[in-house]
């Protein structure tokens, strides 16, 4: 049932395009699961809804989720394609947030290369160590890996590993 009202909210959304949460508010677990979605999905209709949506959350607890989905409206929307330094502060913010999917993002992004010029190893190394310092203390389980939430990563980017490769061949 949760997932009808979320998809409900999620076509609202995308139809009228309209925030529903009131600034005086904050969002609740619909709203915040219905934001969340919204980036997943990369529904651009709703981009307002999710930046009203995690604005609020960014001096709570959620603030590293929050951050992270704020680089994400930015990358999507591509506001700062001629800086990349202003996507890598909404990361580090992200990252001084506690959000472990920002930390695996800025990995991938130094180690691979990606949105840099080149790659930075020892940052990448010190990301993953602080990544596992994280997942053990937050007690997180298995299936969200330090592996896999790269992977996450970069399919948020949008990177198409074989691309990458090609490009590392050329």
């Amino acid at each position: 049932m949760k997932s009808s009202s979320s998809k409900v909210l999620l076509l609202l959304a995308l139809i009228y395009g309209a925030p529903t949460v009131c600034a005086s508010e904050s969002p609740d677990a619909l709203q915040i699961q219905l934001a969340k979605k919204i980036m997943v999905e990369n529904h651009s209709r709703g981009y307002p809804l999710a930046k009203e949506t995690f604005l609020q959350l960014i001096n709570g607890k959620q603030a590293g989720d929050a951050w992270f989905y704020l680089f994400l409206i930015a990358y999507y929307e591509k506001e700062h394609d001629q800086d990349v330094n202003a996507y890598l502060d909404l990361l580090n913010n992200a990252q001084s947030n506690g959000s472990l999917l920002a930390i695996a993002t800025l990995y991938y992004i130094y180690q691979t290369p990606y949105l840099i010029a080149a790659p930075d190893t020892q940052k990448a190394d010190e990301l993953n160590a602080e990544f596992q310092k994280l997942a053990k203390e937050q007690d997180i389980p298995e299936q969200f890996s330090f592996g896999i939430m790269v992977n996450t990563a970069r399919k948020l980017l949008g990177v198409n590993e074989m691309e990458m490769e090609k490009e590392r061949n050329d």
